[in-house]
């Protein structure tokens, strides 16, 4: 009967048989490899949260009897697998009346859409502008609520119209920002008989 030796850092072990040698060789391996599969199965997963679809340069138009009802305008457009978009380097949105005449503006240094919620979200240098009434809204937040059909925000506000300035905290206001109300007003304004 022969030996059987394997050395292994820096340690050697002698067997009197080379069939113990390798069944013990087959051992060590089988766990070592039952050992690799633990490891595999406690990797974590990583989930991509980022945007599917980046666009540039975006002009979104929306419709209803091939007359247009909104023009949505960002010089970038993320759109997330849940159905959010990014606008992060600003935008800029129109609504127009049932003629295609253009009504409203209103432009934010960025903006989002909620899909769950359907609220779209501009944050920053917030400019809304009825183009009828010549009014001007400045904030640093706006929320547009399209099932309730709303503006809104609770952050100061300054209205700027051909009579007066208002100034507040907090709005309500229709989509086209025709009619509006503010929380906490404060300002001057004209009362008309």
């Amino acid at each position: 009967m022969r030996n059987f030796v394997i050395t292994t850092n820096n340690r050697t072990v002698k067997y009197k048989s080379w069939h113990t040698g390798m069944l013990r060789i087959a051992i060590v391996l089988l766990l070592s490899a039952c050992d690799n599969q633990e490891l595999r199965k406690k990797k974590v997963k990583v989930q991509y949260n980022g945007p599917l679809v980046e666009f540039r340069s975006v002009e979104t138009l929306y419709s209803d009897n091939a007359i247009i009802q909104l023009k949505i305008e960002a010089p970038e457009q993320f759109i997330f697998q849940n159905g959010d978009v990014k606008y992060p380097k600003g935008v800029k949105i129109s609504r127009y009346d049932a003629y295609g005449k253009k009504i409203s503006t209103l432009r934010g240094d960025s903006g989002s859409y909620d899909k769950t919620r359907q609220l779209y979200q501009a944050f920053g240098n917030i400019v809304v502008e009825n183009l009828e009434l010549n009014q001007r809204l400045y904030t640093t937040q706006l929320d547009w609520d399209q099932p309730k059909r709303e503006i809104r925000t609770d952050k100061p506000i300054k209205i700027v119209t051909p009579n007066e300035m208002l100034e507040g905290v907090g709005l309500v206001s229709d989509e086209s920002f025709s009619r509006y109300r503010i929380l906490r007003p404060s300002g001057t304004f004209s009362l008309n008989p």
